[in-house]
């Protein structure tokens, strides 16, 4: 994993958080606190990483509750800039 994926993902993970109304009121799925967004890493292309993940109020993951969020961010190939894609309510997911 390079140190751009690991910026890019720490990026995206606070962007939602701040986004959201800070830690106090919003808490991103757990993968967004792994290395490199762990499965929350979406897609890694030449336009840059693309997470997608779930989040909710804080505790939500933990006590099994559903999400209320969901958030995606591309961020470039470097890790430094992002774009917000979408963040709002858990849209349903295709069947693969």
């Amino acid at each position: 994993m390079s140190e751009a994926q690991m910026r890019a993902a720490n990026l995206a993970r606070m962007q939602a958080e701040l986004l959201n109304g800070g830690l106090s009121k919003y808490s991103p799925a757990n993968c967004m606190h792994r290395g490199g967004g762990g499965s929350c890493l979406a897609a890694d292309t030449p336009e840059g990483f693309r997470f997608r993940f779930l989040g909710g109020p804080p505790g939500w993951d933990a006590r099994r509750q559903p999400a209320t969020l969901e958030t995606v961010v591309l961020v470039s190939p470097d890790g430094r800039s992002s774009v917000v894609e979408y963040n709002g309510p858990v849209r349903p997911q295709p069947a693969p």
